[in-house]
C-alpha cells in the first residue's frame, strides 16, 4: 500500500508536469500553469525548473512585446553566455532601434527638403508677379522670408548708382509681424551691410557686436542675437544684400535655404534692370523714329526747310551712334563680314563666354561652337536670309565651362548706298536668369 501511495504520487506529480510542459509546448505560458513547488525532492526540484522557465518565456515575452510597440530603451537580461533566444532578442532591439533612428534622419531630411522646396515655390510665385513698384516686390519678400524662416526681422537692400558711385538703399525692412519704412542707403563696405556687398561674401554671426544697428531696429523691447547677411549676386554681378535677424541660432538647412533664395532674387532683378535699360533704349528709338517720319514730310515746303531737315537727320545719326554706343554696354554685339566671319565684338560679350578678342576676330561660328556644328542647315539657312538683306530674331544657347548661358539674338544686316547687304550686326540679350527660373519652377511643379 505504502507503494502504491508512494507511486500514486510521483505519477501525478509526473502527469501535472508533462501537461504543463505539453502546454508551454504550445506556447501557452501563463503564470497560473505553475506547478507546487511543496516536495522536497527531485520532481520538486523539477517543478521549480518548470516555474522558472515560466517566469523566463512571460519576461521575454513581455520584453519582445515591448520592442514591438517601438520601447527599444526597455531592460532585458540574457541568462547567461549561452542564452541564444534573449542574446538573440537584444541584437534585434539593437537593429530596430538603427533602424528606428536612420528612418527619422531620412524623415527629418525629407521634411526640411521638402520645406525648401515649398518656400523657393512661394518666393518664385512673389517673384512672378506684377508689381507698381520695386518696394512693393521687396516687402512682399522679405515679409514672406521672415515669417517662413521664424525669424525676427529683416531688410532688402538694392544696389544703386548714385553720384557716380554704387550704394546700397533698403528697399524693404519688416519686424515683429510689423512693416516699418526706413530711409536707409548704406556706401560698399560701410557696417556690416556694406561690408557684405563689397567683399560678396555670406556672412553669419551668432553673437551680434554690441551697439550694432538693425535696419529694422526699434520695433521690439529685446534686440537679435543672430545675424544673417547674404549677398543677391546673379552672374558674379551684385544687386543687393538680404539682412535676417533672429533670437535662435538658424539651422544649417535654413541657411541653405536663405543662399538659394538670394540667388533666386538676384537673377530676376537682374532681368528687371535688363529689361528697364531695354525698354527705355527702345522707347528712346521709337519716338526718334517718330519724329523722323514727322520731319520727312516737312521736305517738300521749301529748300530751306530740306536743309534743315538735313542738319537735323545728321544730327539724329549721331543720337544714334550713341545708342549704338549705349548698345554695346549693355549687351553682347558682334560685327561679321557676309561670309559669317567675326569682324568686331564688344567687351560685354568676351565676358559672357570668357573669351580674348584675338580668339574671335576672323573666326566663324562654326569653327568656336559645337552647338553649331551639329547643326550646319539651321547655319546655312540663317546666313541666306541675312545674304538676303533680311533680318533674323532667335534664341542661342551654349554652355562657358560648368556656366549655361542662353542670349536672346537679333541679326540685322547692314546695307552699302546701293542696297546691297555689307555686313551684319548681332545684338544678343542675356536671358540666362530667366531660363534657370523657368527650368527652377519647371522642377517644382514637377516635384508637387
Amino acid at each position: 500500500v505504502l507503494v502504491l501511495l508512494i507511486a500514486n504520487g510521483i505519477t501525478k506529480s509526473l502527469q501535472k508536469t508533462i501537461a504543463t510542459l505539453q502546454k508551454l509546448n504550445k506556447g501557452h505560458i501563463s503564470t497560473e500553469n505553475k506547478l507546487p513547488t511543496s516536495r522536497k525532492d527531485e520532481l520538486g526540484e523539477v517543478a521549480t525548473s518548470v516555474n522558472n522557465l515560466i517566469d523566463t518565456l512571460n519576461s521575454t515575452a513581455s520584453f519582445a512585446i515591448s520592442v514591438g510597440e517601438g520601447d527599444y530603451d526597455s531592460e532585458f537580461e540574457v541568462l547567461d553566455e549561452n542564452d541564444k533566444l534573449g542574446t538573440a532578442l537584444i541584437e534585434m532591439r539593437k537593429n530596430l532601434k538603427n533602424a528606428e533612428t536612420d528612418r527619422q534622419i531620412r524623415v527629418a531630411e525629407n521634411d526640411k527638403r521638402s520645406w525648401a522646396q515649398l518656400g523657393i515655390g512661394e518666393v518664385g510665385e512673389i517673384l512672378q508677379r506684377n508689381y507698381q513698384n520695386s518696394q512693393e516686390m521687396a516687402y512682399n519678400l522679405i515679409s514672406n522670408l521672415v515669417k517662413y524662416l521664424g525669424a525676427t526681422q529683416g531688410g532688402l537692400f538694392f544696389t544703386k548708382k548714385e553720384d557716380g558711385k554704387t550704394i546700397l538703399e533698403l528697399q524693404a525692412a519688416y519686424a515683429f509681424d510689423r512693416k516699418k519704412k526706413l530711409e536707409a542707403k548704406i556706401e560698399m563696405g560701410e557696417s556690416l551691410v556694406g561690408r557684405c556687398a563689397q567683399e560678396k561674401e555670406f556672412i553669419y554671426i551668432n553673437n551680434v557686436p554690441q551697439g550694432y544697428t538693425f535696419v529694422t531696429s526699434g520695433l521690439g523691447d529685446e534686440t537679435p542675437s543672430v545675424l544673417v547677411l547674404s549677398p543677391l549676386i546673379s552672374e558674379l554681378q551684385l544687386y543687393g544684400v538680404l539682412e535676417i535677424a533672429a533670437f535662435a541660432e538658424i539651422e544649417p538647412y535654413k541657411i541653405e535655404f536663405i543662399k538659394a533664395v538670394s540667388e533666386r532674387i538676384a537673377s530676376v532683378v537682374a532681368n528687371i534692370q535688363i529689361n528697364t535699360d531695354t525698354s527705355a533704349l527702345l522707347e528712346q528709338s521709337r519716338k526718334q523714329a517718330e519724329a523722323l517720319s514727322a520731319k520727312e514730310e516737312e521736305t517738300a515746303k521749301t529748300i530751306f526747310e530740306m536743309q534743315k531737315i538735313q542738319r537735323e537727320i545728321l544730327q539724329r545719326d549721331n543720337e544714334s551712334q550713341e545708342i549704338m554706343m549705349a548698345l554695346i554696354s549693355t549687351a553682347s554685339v558682334i560685327f561679321y563680314d557676309m561670309t559669317g566671319r567675326i569682324l568686331e565684338v564688344n567687351d560685354k560679350n568676351l565676358e559672357a563666354f570668357g573669351y580674348k578678342k584675338n580668339d574671335l576676330i576672323g573666326k566663324t561660328q562654326l569653327e568656336l561652337f559645337p552647338e553649331i556644328r551639329t547643326n550646319k542647315e539651321e547655319y546655312e539657312a540663317l546666313w541666306n536670309k541675312l545674304r538676303s538683306g533680311k533680318a533674323v530674331t532667335k534664341e542661342f544657347y551654349t554652355t562657358s565651362g560648368a556656366t549655361e548661358i542662353w542670349l536672346k539674338e537679333t541679326y540685322t544686316p547692314i546695307t552699302d548706298p546701293t542696297g546691297v547687304p555689307e555686313k551684319v550686326i548681332n545684338i544678343g540679350i542675356d536671358i540666362t536668369a530667366e531660363k534657370l527660373l523657368e527650368r527652377e519652377l519647371a522642377n517644382l511643379n514637377k516635384d508637387h
